[in-house]
């Protein structure tokens, strides 16, 4: 049993959780491509995962180290007094419990289109 006195979050976007209990397995998972411009040319049909390896990979998974022992003691429950966080963001997890798997996947392709020195900036609105 978890106990929470107060929680207080301000955002919590992009894939993320917020778990309060136990849990078997939680899977959160991000895919996002962002584009930064200084000068304004959406042509509507850009993003498309599949072009960018980064998405294709498979996720890399890191190995149990042998010889670790685990022994569980139930000695009651979970108290937390106060928590305050301000942001939970692109598949992060904040939880108070017990949980046997987490599985957390956020990949992010990221262009910055800059303009020429040349050229006057207009700042992207959108």
């Amino acid at each position: 049993m978890s106990i929470i006195g107060f929680l207080d979050v301000d955002t919590v976007a992009f894939a993320s959780t917020i778990f309060i209990g136990d849990n078997r397995l939680i899977t959160p998972r991000t895919r996002a491509i962002a584009v930064r411009r200084d000068i304004i040319n959406n042509l509507g049909d850009e993003g498309h995962y599949e072009d960018y390896p980064i998405f294709q990979r498979q996720f890399p998974r890191l190995p149990v180290p042998a010889g670790i022992h685990f022994t569980k003691r139930d000695e009651g429950s979970i108290q937390v007094q106060r928590i305050r966080v301000n942001s939970v963001s692109t598949s992060a997890v904040l939880q108070a419990g017990s949980t046997h798997t987490i599985r957390s996947e956020s990949r992010i392709k990221q262009f910055r289109q800059l303009a020429e020195l040349n050229q006057p900036v207009q700042p992207d609105t959108k």
